[in-house]
Order: structure tokens, then C-alpha cells, then sequence
């Protein structure tokens, strides 16, 4: 085995205690197995609690006719045996997949609503489809197929322990990265959580663009919490919110193309593409009219033009694209009023 970290190598030594452990965590699946499940998937996050970086989701389903002993709960495991392990799963895994979360849209719709859409993501990107998804104690909602949370199921199931190293080793690497990016932080050593040495550095340096900024104090927000005050984009945040908890994944926001036009959010849902309008009234909807007079014409000829360049750039032209325009209500307690669709092959 490669410990691709140090660029050495490194044999991991499987002991009996390794092999007692593959056993025990090996049961629920058996169980499962007998009762007709074939592909069990596994799922599980890394980076809930940094105030820097994405979250980090992955799925696994694992082969019946190999051990993998080394396995274990990843944060009870050293760097190499997690290197050496997550070398191993990529090779024998049946299939694989991960899915990390940018801080950005971690401050739009909250740490669980993103933990869940790149939960949900890892397993819709598998490419085998699973008979039944194990995840560490996160419920999926919108899936078919039964979705079991099991408490403390990292330590408990192999499947787990499987996704758990995939996504902290995929995070820790992209936290190395960022590093090379943003040395002043050190997000090598600590990945983004809050030790001594990473609120030094806010304290002296400020917020990074890859820090949470609704993790922060607000002395370490500096310049850039004023967008997040904004009452526009508090407003899409609840949007974003809201969306989020019927399911729909946050891909893109305030994407912007010069002389052309902006789109405030932009979702996936059931293979469709999701352009929202996000618009703000301090009246009631029987003043206004409703929320699709909020989108004019000419609004929504700039919409179609935007979401032609995201389409093309992404290779996404074979979806259906649809335009959301929400309205929220600004008297009470800012929340989504209405979201009306709108075809967007409607230009007038």
C-alpha cells in the first residue's frame, strides 16, 4: 500500500484485533444479505463542525466476496492507516462515490441542509445502483429505496466505516489544497476547525472566501459579512432554505454573466435544472398581485439568456430547465411566501 500523503510506502499491518472488528462490523450486512439486500451502501459525512472548507459526503458498497480487515471508524484511525484504507476501498469498492459542499452554500442553508444534499448527492452519483442505504444516524428524505440512520453506525457497520474514510481523507485533501491557496491560515495542520492557531489567524488576517461566515464571530467576518447581512441575500438564503427542505440541491448562486444577466440560485431536482428569482415585498401577496407579476418580461428574457450559458457551460443542455420565481415576505419573520414555476422556454 501507498500512503499517497508522505509519498512513501506504507504496509499496513492488519493484526487479530483488525480482523475480530471486520467480523463484528460485518454482521448487520450479513443480516441484510440474507434477507435479499445485495447492494448495501454506506454513507457518511466529514467537516460538520469546521468554521472553514466544505462539507464532505461519500457513498460506498463494498464487494461481499472480499474482507477489507483495516476498516474502522475513521477518526479512530491514524493518517496512514486512513491513507492506506482509502487507497483499498477506491480499488475493491463496488462503487463509489463523493460529493463535498462549499462553504458558501453551507451559509445559505445551514450545516444540516448540507450535510443532507451531499449525503443525498454521494448516493445518486453511485454508479450502482443500492438495494438499501446505511447511513451514520442522517436521515435522506425524496429516495425510494428504504434509508436506514443508524447511531454511531461509523463504528458499528463496515459499509460506514467505508464512507467515513473516503470523505475525511477526500476533505483533508482538499483542505491541503486550499492551504497552497491561503497559506496565512494553516488549514493543512488543523483542516479548517477552530484551534489556536486558526483564530490567530483570524484575528490578524479576517475571513478567507472558503471560511463559513455563519460559523464565525462577528469580529472575523470583516468586509465580507456584509453580503451576508444584505437583506437580498438574507432573503435568498431563506429561499435557498426552504428549497433545500423539499429536496432540491443548490449547485450555483448569484451566478452572473456580463451584459447578459444574473440568477440569484440555481437548483437540481429529479434531473431537472432549477433557475430562481428571488424577490423581496414588505405587502401582501393580494397587493402585489402575486409572485409571477414580480417577474417581468424583460426579467425573464435575461433569466432564459443566463440559464442558456450555465446550460452550455456544464454540459447540461439535455435537462429540463425550469424557472422558479419565489417572493418573500418581509413584514414578519422574512419567510418564503410563494414560488411559482415557470417554463423557460417561456421568454415572454
Amino acid at each position: 500500500m501507498t500512503d499517497s500523503t508522505l509519498g512513501k510506502s506504507y504496509k499496513m499491518r492488519i493484526t487479530e484485533q483488525d480482523k475480530l472488528r471486520w467480523i463484528e462490523m460485518q454482521k448487520y450486512m450479513d443480516q441484510l444479505a440474507q434477507q435479499g439486500y445485495q447492494n448495501i451502501a454506506g454513507v457518511d459525512e466529514a467537516g460538520r463542525g469546521p468554521l472553514a472548507g466544505p462539507v464532505v459526503a461519500a457513498a460506498c458498497i463494498l464487494p461481499a466476496d472480499r474482507k477489507l480487515p483495516g476498516l474502522n471508524d475513521s477518526k479512530k484511525m491514524t493518517i496512514k492507516r486512513r491513507e492506506a484504507m482509502f487507497e483499498e476501498i477506491l480499488t475493491y469498492a463496488i462503487a463509489y462515490s463523493i460529493v463535498p459542499v462549499a462553504a458558501h452554500t453551507i451559509d445559505l442553508i445551514n450545516i444540516r441542509n448540507a450535510t443532507i444534499q451531499a449525503m443525498s448527492d454521494a448516493v445518486r452519483g453511485l454508479g450502482v445502483k443500492p438495494d438499501i442505504v446505511l447511513t451514520d444516524a442522517m436521515a435522506l428524505p425524496g429516495f425510494k429505496i428504504p434509508i436506514q440512520p443508524l447511531v454511531q453506525g461509523d463504528a458499528k457497520v463496515n459499509c460506514i466505516a467505508a464512507a467515513s474514510i473516503l470523505a475525511k481523507v477526500s476533505r483533508d485533501r482538499l483542505m491541503v489544497e486550499y492551504s497552497r491557496h491561503y497559506p496565512q491560515y494553516g488549514f493543512e495542520a488543523h483542516k479548517g476547525y477552530g484551534t489556536r492557531q486558526h483564530y490567530n489567524a483570524l484575528d490578524k488576517f479576517g475571513a478567507s472566501p472558503i471560511h463559513r461566515l455563519s460559523f464565525l464571530k462577528p469580529e472575523h467576518k470583516g468586509q465580507l459579512s456584509t453580503a451576508i447581512r444584505n437583506i437580498g441575500e438574507n432573503c435568498e438564503r431563506q429561499v435557498a432554505i426552504h428549497l433545500s427542505g423539499q429536496g432540491y440541491a443548490i449547485i450555483a448562486s448569484r451566478y452572473s454573466v456580463p451584459n447578459v444577466g444574473e440568477i440569484d440560485l440555481i437548483c437540481r431536482k429529479d434531473d431537472k435544472i432549477y433557475f430562481v428569482e428571488v424577490k423581496a415585498r414588505s405587502s401582501s401577496s393580494a397587493e402585489y398581485g402575486g409572485v409571477a407579476a414580480a417577474i417581468t418580461k424583460q426579467k425573464r428574457s435575461r433569466i432564459f439568456r443566463t440559464a442558456e450559458f450555465f446550460l452550455s457551460d456544464n454540459g447540461l443542455q439535455d435537462k429540463i430547465a425550469i424557472i422558479l420565481a419565489a417572493l418573500v415576505d418581509l413584514n414578519d419573520k422574512q419567510e418564503v411566501e410563494h414560488i411559482t414555476y415557470l417554463p423557460i422556454n417561456q421568454k415572454s
